[in-house]
C-alpha cells in the first residue's frame, strides 16, 4: 500500500497510531488547500480579458468590432471574416473596373491626339523643303550673298555657305572647284591689282581674267561627281 496519492498527498496507514495519521492528514489537507488556491487563481486569471502579455478570456467579436478591428480580446467568426473579405473584393473589383474604364477613355483620347499630331506634322512637312528631297518645288527663293576675302593661297568655295558668293580679290590666288557636287555663281572684283589662277577644273571657258584694280567678273561653276566646269564672264 502506498503512503501518498498520485499528487503526493500523505495518506493514513493502518499500522500508524492516531497521532501519526493526524499529522499526515493535516499535511494532506494543507497541500490540497494550496492546490485549490492555485486553481482558483488560474480560474480568476482566465476570467480576465486576454491581452498581448496575459492569457485570458477571449470572446467572439461583434460585427462592429470585427469591422473596426479594435478589440484585443475578441476574434471574428470565420463566416464574418469571409463576408468581410468578399465585401472588400467587391470594392476592389469595382475600383479596378473604374480604373480600366478611365484607362480606355484616356487611351482613346491619346490616340486621337496622336492622330491629330500626325496629321499636323504631315501637313507641316508637306509645306517645307526636306533634306531627303524627292519634292516638287513651287516658286523660288531669295539667297544671301556670302562675302569672302581671298588673299593669296588657294580658295575652295564652300556651297554650304551659299550658292551665291561675292569674292573680294585682295591678292593673287588660285581658285579650285568646290569639294562636293553643286552649282555656284561667284562675283569677283579686284581690290587692287590681283590676278587669279584657275586649277583643278576639267573645263574652263569664257573670258580671260582681268587682274587690273577694279576688274569685275562673274564665275559660273558647276561641279559634278567627277567633273568640274567654270565659265568666266568679264563685266
Amino acid at each position: 500500500m502506498t503512503d501518498a496519492t498520485m499528487r503526493g498527498y500523505p495518506l493514513p496507514h493502518p499500522d500508524n497510531i492516531a497521532r501519526e495519521d493526524a499529522q499526515r492528514i493535516r499535511d494532506a489537507l494543507q497541500a490540497i488547500d494550496g492546490d485549490i488556491g492555485a486553481v482558483s487563481d488560474d480560474v480568476a486569471t482566465s476570467l480576465l480579458a486576454a491581452a498581448e502579455n496575459r492569457v485570458g478570456r477571449v470572446r467572439l467579436a461583434t460585427a462592429a468590432e470585427a469591422t473596426a478591428g479594435t478589440a484585443t480580446n475578441a476574434v471574428p467568426t470565420v463566416k464574418r471574416v469571409k463576408d468581410m473579405i468578399l465585401a472588400l473584393l467587391d470594392v476592389l473589383e469595382d475600383t479596378v473596373a473604374s480604373l480600366q474604364s478611365q484607362v480606355d477613355t484616356d487611351k482613346d483620347a491619346l490616340q486621337a491626339d496622336i492622330s491629330d499630331l500626325g496629321t499636323s506634322v504631315a501637313a507641316s512637312l508637306a509645306a517645307r523643303v526636306l533634306l531627303a528631297g524627292g519634292q516638287t518645288l513651287k516658286g523660288g527663293f531669295d539667297a544671301d550673298g556670302y562675302v569672302v576675302v581671298a588673299n593669296g593661297g588657294t580658295f575652295v568655295p564652300n556651297p554650304k555657305l551659299g550658292n551665291f558668293q561675292a569674292v573680294q580679290n585682295a591678292g593673287t590666288h588660285t581658285l579650285n572647284p568646290p569639294a562636293t557636287p553643286c552649282s555656284m555663281v561667284l562675283q569677283y572684283w579686284n581690290n587692287g591689282a590681283a590676278g587669279l589662277t584657275v586649277a583643278g577644273f576639267n573645263k574652263v571657258t569664257g573670258a580671260t581674267f582681268n587682274s587690273a584694280n577694279g576688274g569685275a567678273h562673274l564665275l559660273y561653276i558647276t561641279r559634278h561627281v567627277n567633273w568640274a566646269h567654270v565659265h568666266i564672264v568679264a563685266l
